[in-house]
């Protein structure tokens, strides 16, 4: 075990000198940027510097004294740069086990979480290399809830790799939940190296949520079928339909494809059709675009379903225009126009600018004006302001109106201010009060928060009474308890009664209740009441509900006046069902007939229509509000047609007849006919003749009067209600007059739409 920690911790330096990648490293914008020398010869890169880290990471430990950690601690983090993590590195690499609690000390006090936090993640993986116990005694000691999360699951997951076993027994015994589910979530994927069989009899004596579940099965699987994928097939064929199942299929999706994309879309094809097979069959092609684009996309192109298609290519140029931007964009203009082309080209710009922005930029200038080549653009002069802030703004200027201009230099300012706040700040302050200003200080809040919650604070209340300064305080608000939660209560009381107030509210008791629901609510209790207050209390009871759900049911009830109705059962409903669907659904049919009920299943279906369609649809004619089974079956139709329409509308078209098949079939028409009119059309012929055809026909007719009105014309004559029917024929010709007043007028005459009602529209 000696041994292996040692050639861990000595890997860990190689690796971090050699490739320059920082562990845990929170985003590209916080990386140390190299100039082009540097970039040719990257520190340690060279076989003398490889040698040099091994031999320190090998050799003896030097004792440093604390005024000796402070100054190199503070030398880093305030002069951030390739040279200083080269430093940083070798320091830590000499450094004795038993001072890196004092040196992280020092590293909690630098100001800016750019250097802050990568440097953090560093020790604390060597320092979990060779004192898990200290290193996690230190995270657990943190006061950040954001924070101390990420240094637990940073230390675990070094721990895991180094003795899975102790890892494992230390996450079964915390004794919060939501840690303990975190825990496991960490160390289950490292057991699944060795013995993946272990991994699965262990997630199921874990107690993790499905949700949380899900995951690890993920991991647990693609590791599993590197070595066996005919057991790990039949293993994950054995779990019940959701979505561990789901993710489970992933990871060997994953495997396979690794070797053989092609044979991993064969598998995947002999799936039932759902939208699990769809989810599949994307991630294979994700995967696949990994090593080979041009296969992947020409495969994508023969897919029948054209959803799918789009999909798969969007995928596709994500990795391709990262890994070779120009065999990207050649294959991308051989499109033919439409709007396969315009999704495809924004995936390019999207990945293009993050290596080259100006290059990104100078190809959107001969693309036709729309909607689509702004946001191109916009998000190219976003990366570009990273390297040159003065000339990207320059640019946005000359080439756009004072509002267009006002979006993009605001999300220009925003990114900024998680790099350089005082001159973001200084330039939001320097600009004349306008829409551009309030849009730049909503921007650099919702950046610098990150970076330095207490010193976001002090910036936006020093600021001038306005729209400026509410917007700034809107973006720290909704974020600030994350980060740091005594600086969020302090804002807190200090605020008057306020949207702004009511957002902090919120934030603090999602904080809180991710560690003590309960003493979120004794807390919310001694606020005054507002609205803040309501949707915090919501908020904690679907937190709680998450783990455990009876508590969050007794909590509720004491929280409702006596005779009122539970105005919390459908959110707790809801935030259950993400978690245990069954469980949820037996409860729900646990209660009597009434308004608690009817609540519980509204919210229930709301999150099973984004979970599993077929089930939502199963209970559309349990609800009795209209409402509900309007917004329910709307949600169901519109992921399960966005993902496959076929898939939607075989599973449709094969209910019994009644009230759910009248409601789901127009429901799947309506959607289906904005996507692919034809193809909705051709599903509605071969429906049988009953009244759930009937209302299709509706729905059809309904949905493309305005932009098909000659395909509705050729419809309206099936609609069965003569009324009906004269309204749509009417709603028809308007819109068809509009277009091509002779082909309108030649079949309004033919129609049976009384002769007062034909002058009418045609102004006779």
């Amino acid at each position: 075990m000696k041994a292996k920690i040692l050639l861990l911790y000595t890997l860990t330096i190689l690796a971090s000198i050699g490739a320059g990648y920082w562990l845990g490293h929170p985003s590209r914008a916080s990386e140390p940027k190299s100039s082009p020398t540097a970039a040719k010869h990257k520190p340690g890169a060279s076989g003398g510097d490889l040698a040099s880290a091994l031999a320190r990471a090998m050799g003896a430990k030097q004792t440093y004294t604390d005024a000796e950690i402070a100054a190199i601690v503070k030398e880093v983090g305030t002069n951030y740069s390739p040279s200083t993590y080269t430093k940083w590195l070798s320091f830590i690499a000499t450094l004795d086990p038993a001072q890196m609690r004092k040196a992280l000390a020092e590293v909690d006090k630098l100001p800016l979480a750019s250097a802050r936090d990568p440097m953090r993640s560093r020790l604390l993986v060597l320092w979990s290399g060779v004192a898990p116990v200290d290193a996690m005694a230190y995270a657990q000691s943190l006061p950040s809830l954001r924070l101390r999360d990420t240094s637990i699951s940073t230390v675990l997951g070094n721990w895991a790799a180094l003795d899975p076993a102790a890892a494992v027994q230390f996450a079964l015994q915390m004794p919060n939940p939501r840690l303990r589910a975190s825990a496991l979530e960490q160390v289950i994927p490292e057991v699944a190296r060795t013995d993946p069989e272990q991994a699965l009899n262990l997630m199921k004596q874990a107690g993790l949520s499905p949700a949380t579940a899900a995951g690890v099965y993920k991991t647990i699987f693609a590791t599993w079928a590197q070595a066996d994928p005919t057991t790990a097939i039949a293993k994950a064929a054995e779990l019940p339909p959701g979505q561990q199942r789901t993710q489970a299929y992933e990871g060997i999706a994953t495997a396979l494809a690794a070797t053989d994309p092609q044979a991993a879309l064969t598998w995947v094809g002999t799936l039932p059709a759902s939208s699990e097979r769809d989810t599949l069959q994307l991630h294979v092609f994700t995967q696949w675009a990994d090593t080979d684009p041009a296969s992947a996309a020409q495969a994508a192109m023969s897919l029948s379903s054209v959803s799918a298609r789009n999909a798969a290519v969007n995928a596709i140029l994500a990795n391709w225009a990262d890994s070779n931007v120009n065999a990207a964009r050649a294959w991308v203009d051989q499109l033919p126009d439409g709007t396969l082309k315009t999704a495809a080209q924004a995936q390019l710009i999207r990945q293009w600018c993050l290596a080259d922005p100006q290059s990104a930029l100078a190809y959107t200038k001969d693309l036709p004006d729309s909607s689509a080549k702004f946001n191109m653009v916009a998000n190219a002069i976003a990366q570009l302001a990273q390297q040159d802030i003065k000339g990207a703004i320059a640019y946005a200027q000359s080439v756009y109106s004072d509002t267009e201009y006002a979006r993009i230099v605001g999300n220009v300012a925003g990114q900024l201010a998680s790099i350089d706040p005082k001159t973001a700040t200084g330039f939001a302050a320097a600009m004349a009060p306008s829409n551009a200003q309030v849009a730049t200080m909503t921007a650099i809040a919702k950046n610098y928060v990150d970076s330095d919650p207490k010193a976001a604070v002090d910036w936006a209340q020093s600021l001038p009474d306005g729209a400026a300064k509410r917007a700034a305080l809107d973006q720290i608000t909704a974020k600030l308890s994350d980060y740091d939660l005594p600086a969020a209560l302090d804002l807190a009381n200090s605020l008057q009664p306020s949207q702004q107030r009511d957002t902090l509210l919120v934030g603090i008791a999602n904080t809180m209740s991710k560690e003590d629901p309960a003493g979120a609510i004794a807390w919310l209790q001694q606020q005054p009441d507002s609205q803040g207050r309501q949707q915090a209390y919501a908020s904690t009871l679907s937190q709680m509900a998450q783990t455990n759900p009876q508590a969050a049911l007794d909590a509720s009830a004491a929280l409702t006046p006596d005779g009122a109705t539970n105005p919390y059962i459908r959110t707790i409903a809801s935030s259950w069902a993400t978690n245990d669907p069954q469980a949820a659904l037996a409860y729900a049919q646990s209660l009597t007939l009434g308004d608690q009920q009817n609540s519980f299943l509204a919210g229930y279906a709301n999150t099973i229509s984004q979970k599993s369609p077929e089930d939502a649809i199963h209970i559309l004619a349990q609800l009795p509000s209209s409402d509900d089974r309007n917004s329910v079956g709307a949600a169901a139709l519109r992921r399960w047609s966005q993902e496959s329409p076929e898939g939607a509308a075989a599973f449709i078209a094969n209910l019994p007849s009644g009230d759910t098949r009248n409601l789901a079939v127009p429901y799947m028409v309506g959607i289906w006919a904005n996507n692919d009119p034809a193809a909705a059309g051709q599903w509605i012929q071969s429906l049988p003749a009953d009244s759930s055809r009937d209302g299709a026909v509706q729905s059809y007719v309904d949905n493309l009067s305005s932009q098909f009105p000659e395909t509705a014309a050729q419809w309206v004559s099936q609609v069965s209600n003569p009324n009906q029917r004269n309204n749509d024929i009417e709603n028809i010709a308007r819109n068809w007059l509009k277009t091509d007043k002779a082909a309108a007028t030649q079949w309004l005459m033919q129609t049976d739409l009384p002769a007062n009602r034909k002058r009418q529209l045609l102004g006779n």
